[in-house]
């Protein structure tokens, strides 16, 4: 069954199972990060073409739904502002996507080999980082029972705590994510001034992964608050 023809069968229902289905897909793209930066450090550069492919093609099915999500919401599917609510969530969740694309094509553009000192503090990292996504995606996935319970009671507090638990994975990624740049400028001399320049890129999409993962879950605490 398509992506489109999934939608259309279920978008009479909730626009958040589609936003969902939009998280069902980041988190397949991103799922590939781990085994990309683990054959990125082992140098296997087969494994390295394929993870970017797939990356790729798992990125672009989640594009497919957002743009099918925000082309066809309901004029008024909820109270308030809902549906911006909606699309302020689609937008920020699209962004883990893009940046685990963003951080394939990194990895692309320089074939470079990973000195002994990056690759343990950069296997932590992105080991951090991976966290996050986890987490967003359980948030996200309950939206659709939380919007059946009018976004309170013991779903809505539970939800909440992940939140929180949430921001502070994140809060780990980002100390994460200094110590492997402190350690990629304390081996500098081993390293082109090139090469350099596209680990500090490669480690700030990393740690965008899990900003996005943090912003999608405070956007959804919005949404429990205020509503």
């Amino acid at each position: 069954m398509s992506v489109l023809t999934s939608l259309n069968k279920l978008f009479g229902k909730s626009p958040f199972i589609p936003l969902i289905e939009h998280m069902e897909k980041v988190k397949k793209s991103v799922n590939f990060v781990p085994e990309l930066l683990d054959s990125f450090i082992s140098n296997n550069n087969e494994i390295i073409i394929s993870s970017i492919k797939n990356i790729s093609e798992k990125e672009h099915e989640a594009d497919v739904i957002k743009n099918h999500l925000r082309d066809n919401l309901p004029s008024s599917p909820f109270n308030g502002n809902i549906n911006q609510d909606i699309l302020s969530i689609l937008h920020s969740q699209d962004s883990i996507a893009d940046c685990a694309e963003d951080l394939a094509h990194l990895i692309e553009i320089k074939p470079m080999k990973v000195i002994e000192e990056m690759k343990l503090p950069l296997k932590n990292f992105y080991e951090e980082a991976m966290k996050t996504v986890d987490m967003i995606y359980n948030i996200v996935t309950k939206l659709d029972a939380l919007s059946k319970a009018t976004f309170s009671g013991p779903l809505a507090k539970n939800l909440l705590k992940d939140i929180n638990e949430l921001c502070e994975q994140e809060h780990i990624a980002d100390v994460a994510q200094i110590k492997t740049a402190k350690i990629l400028f304390a081996n500098e001399e081993k390293i082109s001034a090139t090469e350099i320049f596209i680990w500090s890129k490669i480690l700030n999409k990393l740690g965008d992964i899990a900003n996005n993962a943090e912003k999608t879950g405070n956007l959804i605490r919005l949404l429990l608050i205020l509503k």
